[in-house]
């Protein structure tokens, strides 16, 4: 009877115990539920918060990207150009690469450009360029491309107050930029790393020379295709904004032109683009055999050819840059 009680007792005050452990982390239990439960509801009003915030700067963006769009011309190419197009396919909302057109008497100023970054901080830097061109051309009335070059350097380096020191941002812009002279046919370029493509027929001396293997009509850099001929003018190799040239004046080349050249501007977006079956470049060669074969088209059919070659070597691929091409047939 003794030992029954005592095993009685033990047997109580264990099961007692357990039902104190047990009240005892059902407490906690609710405790880490009611924890659980408000660190929840706090995570989803954050996240309802970020959705918020995120629509908010996405609509900021979209309202950004029509007033860029408002800024570049539109009916003045129009106007002067009854043929030409611009492939502008910006790699966000925003972009970096813009373009700019003004009429001045028989004069036109056209400048492809391309922004350092893309997205925001190129949007940033395209409108700066936009500015800086209106103040320059329009209002300060400097006509000559490669003043207007130079001027728009100086712009940009003193906005942004770039000195040169190593651990600075080297903001700036690549740009093509040239004046077609309507009254007497003549082409001035000048370019900050990027060229001006031209493209003309090959005429009856040239194709003489192409039967005897002579190909000397072509410059370096060039192409040709038997029926045309794609010849370069070569930028300076120095940007728009702080460089180690940057006292080195911008170069002024003048080029005559006859009826139905072709010219080409553009960013380096179109080249650079990854695609194809190994993920490569486009490159530039690919590209200027490109616009010889479809120098047979109008200028609109030229632009949906470049639009759906650059989507087809993509691929399903991510765009890497911003995309730009500007034509223009005299």
């Amino acid at each position: 009877i003794f030992a029954f009680f005592i095993v009685y007792i033990i047997v109580k005050l264990y099961t007692r115990r357990l039902e104190q452990e047990k009240i005892r982390l059902e407490g906690i239990v609710r405790e880490r539920t009611a924890e659980v439960v408000a660190q929840k509801d706090e995570i989803e009003k954050q996240r309802d918060q970020i959705a918020e915030q995120k629509q908010g700067m996405e609509d900021s963006i979209h309202y950004a990207s029509r007033i860029q769009r408002a800024l570049l011309p539109g009916d003045a190419t129009r106007s002067v150009f009854n043929e030409h197009f611009i492939l502008f396919k910006p790699r966000d909302i925003v972009s970096g690469d813009f373009y700019w057109m003004a009429n001045i008497g028989t004069k036109s100023f056209i400048v492809a450009a391309d922004c350092t970054g893309h997205g925001v901080p190129g949007a940033f830097m395209s409108m700066l360029g936009m500015s800086f061109l209106n103040e320059i051309v329009l209002k300060s009335e400097v006509e000559q491309v490669d003043e207007i070059l130079n001027s728009l350097r100086e712009s940009v380096i003193t906005s942004l107050k770039q000195t040169g020191k190593i651990d600075e941002a080297k903001d700036g812009m690549d740009l093509a930029m040239y004046v077609w002279d309507r009254s007497n046919n003549t082409i001035e370029f000048s370019g900050a790393n990027n060229p001006l493509y031209y493209v003309r027929k090959l005429n009856g001396e040239e194709l003489k020379m192409l039967e005897n293997e002579d190909e000397s009509f072509v410059e370096k850099g060039g192409a040709h295709n038997g029926k045309y001929v794609l010849n370069q003018i070569k930028a300076d190799k120095m940007p728009i904004g702080i460089y180690v040239k940057k006292d080195i004046p911008f170069t002024r080349h003048i080029l005559h032109v006859e009826k139905d050249y072709t010219l080409y501007t553009f960013s380096d977006g179109y080249v650079d683009q990854f695609g194809g079956e190994s993920g490569r470049k486009f490159m530039s060669k690919p590209f200027k055999k490109l616009l010889l074969d479809i120098q047979d088209k109008s200028m609109e059919e030229q632009c949906k050819i470049l639009d759906k070659n650059i989507e087809d070597w993509k691929a399903g691929r991510e765009q890497v840059d911003d995309i730009l091409v500007f034509g223009i047939k005299i």
